[in-house]
């Protein structure tokens, strides 16, 4: 009986052409070319940062949109990285990367700039009025 049951399912394999390993390798390779796609992806903006005027004690939000979402991302102000703080905070939400200074002082007037993946940067001044 256990022949009988052996011979039939290798005669079904044979016949609907049935390879375990076959779909194996197709599953693995689909999954390997579907992250390659991701991680190949070139960074760029989808949108640049825009120069901001605030009143003192105002805030200041600057906005870039970024793709791929996963792209590394440095903020700086005149060149150098920033400090966050109580008033100063970074936020990234899919493609948007956000900068907040809150209550807006005169000496956070200067560029400010975005940096991501590769180098490629974009910059926009805050203007601050009294």
């Amino acid at each position: 009986m256990k022949k009988m049951i052996f011979l039939i399912c290798a005669l079904f394999f044979v016949l609907t052409g049935f390879n375990q390993q076959e779909r194996f390798v197709e599953q693995s390779n689909t999954e390997i070319f579907g992250s390659a796609s991701v991680v190949g992806q070139k960074a760029e903006f989808l949108q640049k940062l825009m120069n901001v005027s605030v009143n003192k004690g105002g805030i200041a939000v600057f906005l870039a949109q970024v793709t791929p979402i996963d792209a590394e991302i440095k903020w700086y102000y005149r060149g150098k990285p920033i400090v966050l703080n109580d008033r100063i905070k970074i936020y990234k939400d899919g493609e948007d990367a956000t900068l907040v200074i809150n209550k807006v002082k005169l000496e956070d007037a200067g560029t400010y700039g975005i940096v991501i993946s590769g180098g490629i940067k974009s910059e926009a001044k805050l203007t601050v009025r009294e």
